[in-house]
């Protein structure tokens, strides 16, 4: 089930400042000369004047437009299959979309999200609507999986505390997701490095179960940093976690699909024996790649990481069209 909401709005040429040479803007006077007699002199205001109120007019038509477009939304209805734990202050949510094929058929690219708005009926007032990545991948007929990092009182927040039966509404699909085209063929782009963050982990673990042939490259790597084992999402049992060594856990993340995965832990336990500190830090200390120009990278997460792990590549010789970012 659908809705679909549309506003019409009416601008006359009144409620409008226009340019000078088409109608001129009306001047409201400072209260000393809203009496003035027809003998007080002119008064000229500087031209500058004009051109802020052509700003103001074009600003209140570009806030009406967003408006506009907002309210015309379409929204899809759907219940939730499944809320469960994925780390500390993080939920995977999974909407149930078999009535829905339209909305699954847009998801062509990982890396692509969606708005997620909570009905009244489930919260009143209900937070804002707000855009999440798609993590499951494209094809997966019947549902979308996302990771949701917990926000007291913002729509994330709020999934997080639903149930399996909860109905939520869903945006269409949006962004144009990682273009891996630009990494093909395999065979001529054998090295790609994938940097992530945080929940910036749901678009890439879309990218991995999608497959962009991993199995056919030579040198496939996730650099993937979080705080600590607690905030690592997409582990077998969120419960576990506590008690989770380094050695168990590099068995449980260590190499799937062709991708080798390198867990980088900022605040690590006493004792974990893997990587610590900044994924870009720890790439700069890991093998080279082979050759900057057969190398692609994805990257999704912490902006400020995206921004220096953009400039090394970059500084060793990747092309900027070969860096993909969600």
């Amino acid at each position: 089930m659908s809705m679909t909401l549309n506003m019409k709005m009416t601008l006359s040429p009144s409620s409008l400042s226009l340019h000078p040479s088409l109608s001129p803007p009306s001047l409201s006077l400072h209260p000393s000369l809203s009496h003035a007699s027809p003998h007080h002199r002119h008064v000229a205001f500087p031209r500058r004047h004009h051109h802020c109120r052509r700003l103001s007019v074009a600003a209140a038509i570009r806030q009406a437009t967003a408006a506009i477009s907002k309210d015309t939304t379409t929204w899809t209805s759907a219940p939730l299959a499944d809320v469960s734990c994925a780390g500390e202050r993080l939920c995977y949510v999974t909407a149930d979309l078999s009535t829905s094929p339209g909305l699954v058929a847009n998801f062509v690219r990982p890396g692509q999200y969606l708005q997620i708005r909570i009905p009244d009926t489930l919260v009143n007032p209900p937070p804002s609507a707000a855009y999440f990545y798609i993590a499951s991948p494209v094809g997966q007929k019947s549902e979308f999986e996302f990771l949701v990092k917990s926000v007291p009182g913002k729509t994330a927040g709020v999934l997080c505390t639903l149930k399996k039966g909860d109905v939520i509404e869903l945006s269409g699909i949006d962004g144009s997701g990682f273009d891996m085209d630009q990494l093909l063929p395999p065979e001529a782009y054998p090295t790609v490095l994938l940097f992530t963050t945080g929940y910036g982990i749901g678009p890439v673990r879309s990218l991995i179960k999608t497959g962009f042939s991993a199995n056919k490259r030579s040198d496939v790597r996730l650099y993937y940093g979080v705080e600590n084992l607690q905030k690592m999402a997409y582990q077998v049992l969120c419960s576990a976690l506590l008690n989770v060594t380094s050695s168990r856990m590099n068995s449980k993340i260590g190499r799937f699909s062709g991708v080798k995965v390198i867990p980088v832990l900022s605040d690590p336990p006493a004792n974990w024996t893997g990587a610590t500190g900044h994924i870009q830090d720890v790439y700069l200390k890991d093998n080279p790649i082979a050759d900057p120009q057969t190398t692609g990278a994805v990257l999704s997460g912490n902006p400020n990481m995206i921004k220096e792990v953009t400039a090394v590549l970059e500084a060793k010789g990747v092309s900027p069209e070969k860096i993909l970012v969600a």
